[in-house]
């Protein structure tokens, strides 16, 4: 990645809490994926009610995590766009 285009950081630290994001964000998209497919429709996705629900709130959950850390900022860390932005955005970008 290029560092001139400030995406991973403007310091360790920054850097360090982008790739918190990046792993929070790849260890908690099933939940999300399982409601999605279930919503849209997915011939590999079996229909459960009380999963369903489980999933559901662990998706509401995650939303409440990213409007806490988003409360009063516009990026996820640091005063400008970054890779955590993007990946986090994208992901939750699936569920929209």
């Amino acid at each position: 990645m290029n560092q001139s285009a400030g995406l991973e950081g403007s310091s360790p630290f920054e850097e360090a809490k982008i790739n918190e994001w990046i792993a929070w964000s790849q260890s908690n998209q099933s939940c999300f994926m399982y409601c999605v497919h279930c919503i849209f429709g997915n011939p590999n996705t079996k229909f459960d009610a009380k999963t369903f629900k489980e999933n559901h709130k662990a998706t509401k959950d995650l939303a409440k995590t990213l409007d806490k850390e988003l409360k009063g900022k516009k990026w996820l860390v640091g005063k400008s766009f970054s890779l955590a932005d993007l990946i986090v955005g994208a992901r939750w970008a699936r569920v929209m």
